[in-house]
């Protein structure tokens, strides 16, 4: 269920915005997104602020996907 959401010019990146959209009122822990919000930076706030991330992992670029990021993907569907 989409919450919050904003809307920005092109040459903002979608993950630098993840902080701002987060409503710290809400009383679900979980928190899903696309894969251009996951970062170092907006995991480690997520964690810190007791949210679990629930944000997927990215296929690397020109190879498959690892069966490990794969059912950890599918297991963040559950």
């Amino acid at each position: 269920m989409i919450r919050t959401w904003a809307v920005t010019d092109a040459a903002r990146h979608d993950g630098a915005q993840l902080i701002g959209l987060i409503d710290k009122s809400n009383t679900a822990a979980g928190v899903w997104a696309d894969t251009a919000y996951r970062s170092k930076k907006n995991e480690a706030w997520l964690a810190d602020n007791g949210m679990r991330s629930c944000i997927h992992r990215r296929k690397p670029q020109g190879r498959p996907m690892s069966r490990r990021a794969a059912l950890a993907n599918a297991a963040k569907l559950q």
